[in-house]
């Protein structure tokens, strides 16, 4: 008697794609580290956490290649092109606990600047640090450094032994009856750039050696650094921007005759250059801040040259409203075309006369 003469469905099991990291791999162990993920035939490529739900402790690429950000077991699934086949592998992942160290891109020579250390992908929490700062000494020198989070403070900053253009700081940080967590901005560094003749770059500053400790283990924590640039201002560019806009208004009035320009445009000029003069005097303006005055300076004056009234629409008199001065030489009042011929005068809406002539080849020639 077989099985169907009793209703039994036997029923075969649906088969699976064999997932693997390369080599057998099943875990990562190295900060960032990646593994390459093999199925055997093309599939789509996903990582979740072990109960398939949403995880951020490992990301995967198109191609399989599977990268760690935190501590934990990932399900890396592989689903078959064209096909309900798919299979998964669990993969382990540690050592993903990770110093941060942020701060400026750049600094002006002689100025302080601080640097924010932190800590992230921490699995417990943190009663004690042990870590220590790397810094070029011909280039910045260290000024002090502060707990950014209450109930923890630095216990010891101990300069260490300089040698091969280096110098060290230990910390040693604890909490008193308070742990940390993930925390961008746990310790403020302050330093200060040395005075140095030409912009460089800092050798970067590295934070090694960290070790954190739960009160039962010490744990070893990868290290971080930040490069910094030390600028030297250099503010020609500002200076030839205020020496163009500050020649435009010598000499300049307002009105509706020809070489004159619109209305409130010397004021708005005049006010982006004492902008101007303000950046130029300031000893802290950085690079970025000295180019945006200059741009800024550049725009005033542009638009400022195309508020003159001229015949051809040029931001400058040319030949060709000296022309038109001569072509309607002697006009006056009495023409009939008078309207049009007064606009012009260079000043007043007298008969346009041998001064016109003048003063429109004064200013052509830049005068």
């Amino acid at each position: 008697m077989n099985g169907s003469q009793w209703g039994v469905v036997t029923l075969l099991e649906q088969p699976k794609l064999t997932v693997s990291g390369e080599g057998g791999a099943t875990s990562i162990t190295t900060k960032d580290g990646t593994l390459q993920m093999s199925a055997g035939v093309p599939v789509a490529w996903s990582v979740t956490a072990e109960d398939g739900s949403e995880t951020q402790a490992a990301i995967i690429s198109e191609t399989g290649l599977l990268t760690a950000k935190k501590n934990g077991v990932v399900k890396v699934t592989a689903q078959a092109s064209g096909s309900s086949l798919r299979g998964s592998a669990l993969i382990a992942i540690s050592g993903q606990e990770g110093a941060l160290l942020s701060g400026p891109a750049s600094v002006l020579s002689g100025e302080a600047f601080k640097l924010n250390f932190g800590l992230n992908n921490l699995t417990s929490d943190v009663y004690a640090i042990d870590l220590t700062v790397r810094y070029d000494p011909a280039k910045a020198e260290y000024v002090s450094g502060i707990s950014l989070v209450e109930g923890f403070s630095i216990v010891l900053d101990q300069e260490g032994a300089s040698g091969d253009g280096e110098a060290n700081i230990r910390f040693l940080a604890a909490g008193a009856g308070q742990a940390i967590s993930n925390t961008d901005n746990l310790l403020e560094l302050s330093f200060k750039a040395k005075d140095v003749g030409a912009t460089i770059e800092l050798n970067a500053i590295t934070v090694d050696n960290v070790i954190i400790s739960d009160g039962v283990t010490e744990t070893p924590v990868s290290p971080t650094s930040h490069n910094v640039r030390i600028e030297v201002a250099d503010k020609s560019v500002l200076s030839v921007a205020i020496a163009a806009a500050s020649s435009r208004l010598i000499g300049a009035n307002e009105g509706s005759f020809l070489g004159q320009y619109a209305p409130g445009s010397i004021a708005l000029l005049e006010t982006q250059l004492a902008a101007a003069h303000v950046a130029m005097a300031d000893p802290n303006l950085s690079q970025a801040g000295i180019q945006e005055a200059s741009t800024q300076l550049a725009l005033a004056t542009a638009a400022f040259d195309g508020s003159l009234k001229t015949l051809s629409g040029a931001s400058a008199l040319t030949i060709g409203d000296l022309a038109v001065i001569g072509r309607y030489y002697g006009q006056s009042s009495a023409d009939a075309n008078w309207p049009l011929y007064k606009a012009l005068g260079i000043t007043t809406p007298r008969p346009i006369g041998v001064q016109d002539l003048a003063a429109v080849a004064y200013r052509i020639l830049g005068n």
